[in-house]
């Protein structure tokens, strides 16, 4: 392992530093959140970390000292952004708070949410590392069952917007209902218009079309739909991704799972 005063000595290691937006929408607001300092919660990794996200990509192709060149450097994704960006954080948290992180960023991955996300590892119950690595799931040594390590692609280390989002997803402090039991999705309007939108509580797909002729039976302004109308709606309309709230009128979330769920059997038996 090299020392600081070895890798100190080369221009690339100097010359690395954190992208705005990592830092001021990710690392500094995180800190805030779980009152944890820098030693917890940052993006440089230590003289251990020889290569990966926790490095730049100059570093890592230029540095003597670099022990994989090809990792975080290859990809047409870690080719475009500043070459000297570092692209990952640790997040020291560690219990059920690291736990439902973890699940959060595993939904969000797999239903398209965090395409700027090139890699996460953590754990679901503190005893198996799992994660996410280029597209596929994956898993890291066992230092993850205590910490959160998530790396960006280059191109994506400095966006503002997602770094945003994936703080609110991590933290749980974004708006996302949980999806409705069964085959039956609960039915929402959002906040911005009247336009109506079924979700399993991350996909939301726009109700349009001839469908509207099949819905079996309404709840106050909440239209509802049997599994086959669902089924049809799925065939012709196209994923929205976007979070889903509660619609107006004065109904809650609660209340419309509630009629969601009771205009399914009332279809049913009709």
């Amino acid at each position: 392992m090299p020392t600081y005063l070895e890798l100190n000595r080369e221009a690339v290691w100097r010359a690395q530093f954190v992208p705005q937006a990592l830092n001021e929408r990710l690392i500094l607001p995180l800190r805030a959140h779980y009152g944890l300092g820098p030693t917890l919660i940052g993006a440089p990794g230590d003289n251990n970390h020889l290569y990966g996200r926790h490095r730049s990509r100059n570093w890592a192709l230029a540095s003597i000292y670099c022990t994989n060149r090809s990792y975080g450097t290859t990809d047409a994704r870690d080719k475009r952004g500043d070459g000297n960006w570092y692209r990952a954080i640790d997040i020291g948290i560690t219990g059920q708070p690291l736990y439902d992180a973890c699940r959060r960023v595993d939904v969000a991955v797999r239903a398209g949410r965090l395409p700027g996300l090139a890699e996460w590892f953590g754990t679901f119950d503190g005893r198996t590392v799992v994660g996410w690595y280029q597209g596929r799931p994956s898993s890291s040594d066992s230092s993850h069952l205590t910490h959160f390590h998530g790396g960006w692609w280059n191109e994506s280390a400095n966006d503002f917007a997602g770094m945003n989002l994936f703080f609110r997803i991590f933290t749980g402090t974004e708006s996302v209902p949980t999806t409705v039991g069964g085959d039956m999705p609960g039915l929402f309007k959002t906040a911005d218009s009247d336009t109506l939108y079924m979700s399993d509580g991350f996909k939301r797909k726009a109700l349009t079309g001839p469908m509207w002729a099949d819905f079996k039976e309404t709840w106050g302004d909440v239209p509802v739909a049997t599994v086959a109308d669902m089924a049809a709606l799925d065939a012709i309309a196209g994923p929205d991704w976007a979070t889903v709230v509660p619609p107006s009128g004065g109904l809650t979330y609660e209340q419309t799972v509630q009629a969601a769920k009771e205009g399914a059997n009332l279809a049913e038996d009709s």
